[in-house]
């Protein structure tokens, strides 16, 4: 991703400057060069970079450390440790803010390339993911069906959505069989069901949509329309 905009923390300023250099002539923005821990917050918060850069030992109130924590915890920016010490208790420490990578110095241009890159792509797979599961869990919580999944025994492993409103049973009763989804199954749509079920085991076929009653807890008997797929 050459046009990644990062932000380098470093303190010393020469060491600074050669990094923002190679960054550069590899194709990278520069969106700024502090030296404080204090600075790298108050700048990720006003660019919102692509990715920091971060000197574990910095001069000033907050360590690297403790300043990308912050910035882990508010906005969420993958962040690369620079480090001149090989220190087993450090890189412990610095574990907790869960970093994109680590670049020992002195470092070189391919060592800083690859962390870049992975970082930002691994980066980038985790917001997709994590907008992938807000998106599903949405369409489960505002769901006006059942959702479930069966495991080989055909009995239920997973069930959401407005299974109590519906069956007039909560998702644990089902869940644990008691009753069973066979046992509020309509008694005449029951053979139906059956047949069907092995049709399908026979053919192969995967998909399947039916319509068939349940009798829900009260005693009414309500029409369900089920689509499921099998997967082998």
């Amino acid at each position: 991703m050459p046009s990644a905009r990062i932000l380098i923390v470093e303190d010393e300023r020469l060491v600074a400057y050669d990094i923002a250099d190679l960054l550069r002539k590899m194709g990278y923005i520069i969106a700024a060069v502090v030296d404080s821990g204090e600075a790298a917050i108050s700048s990720a918060k006003e660019l919102s970079p692509d990715l920091i850069l971060m000197d574990i030992h910095l001069s000033g109130k907050l360590t690297g450390i403790e300043a990308a924590a912050v910035i882990r915890q508010e906005y969420d920016i993958p962040i690369i440790y620079l480090t001149a010490f090989a220190d087993t208790e450090l890189v412990e420490q610095a574990k907790v803010t869960l970093p994109s990578g680590y670049i020992v110095k002195p470092y070189n241009e391919r060592e800083i390339r690859s962390a870049i890159e992975i970082a930002i792509h691994t980066h980038a797979l985790q917001v997709r993911l994590r907008e992938s599961e807000e998106l599903y869990r949405g369409f489960l919580e505002n769901f006006l069906g059942i959702a479930y999944r069966k495991g080989n025994d055909q009995r239920f492993e997973f069930l959401h959505g407005a299974v109590e409103s519906i069956t007039g049973y909560t998702s644990d009763e089902l869940l644990r069989g008691t009753p069973s989804w066979d046992e509020i199954t309509y008694p005449a749509d029951q053979a139906f069901i059956r047949e069907q079920d092995n049709t399908m085991m026979k053919t192969g076929q995967t998909v399947c949509t039916r319509d068939y009653r349940i009798i829900a807890r009260d005693g009414n008997v309500k029409w369900i329309h089920e689509i499921f797929h099998i997967i082998h």
